[in-house]
């Protein structure tokens, strides 16, 4: 959605109307191809959420600057079901565990 990025703009607003300096924090919205390597580059330190591949990049980027750098990337997580628990409640949740919030969750299955 075209409109997520808002929510965090407006974080940071209501951070800096809270009594954040201004210009402390920053969000810049864009794709990565595009912006990264900008970011990066003027980073003191660097936080990144999405792909393994491309956090890895970004770690080779961050690590030739000497820039502090920690990812939460991305993944999906198994799901067991052994043969004690109800089939199609498992199939249920199972449903809910990848769809929830369009899967776009670091913890889904």
């Amino acid at each position: 959605d075209s409109q997520t990025p808002y929510t965090a703009l407006r974080a940071v607003e209501l951070l800096e109307e809270s009594g954040l300096p201004k210009g402390l924090m920053r969000v810049v919205t864009g794709q990565g191809r595009v912006v990264g390597t900008a970011i990066i580059e003027g980073a003191d330190y660097v936080m990144f959420t999405g792909s393994s591949e491309t956090g890895a990049k970004i770690a080779e980027q961050s690590a030739a600057r000497l820039v502090d750098f920690s990812a939460e990337l991305g993944g999906k997580n198994a799901m067991v079901v052994t043969d004690d628990i109800d089939v199609e409640r498992a199939a249920k949740l199972a449903t809910i565990a990848c769809f929830a919030n369009s899967g776009q969750l670091c913890i889904s299955i």
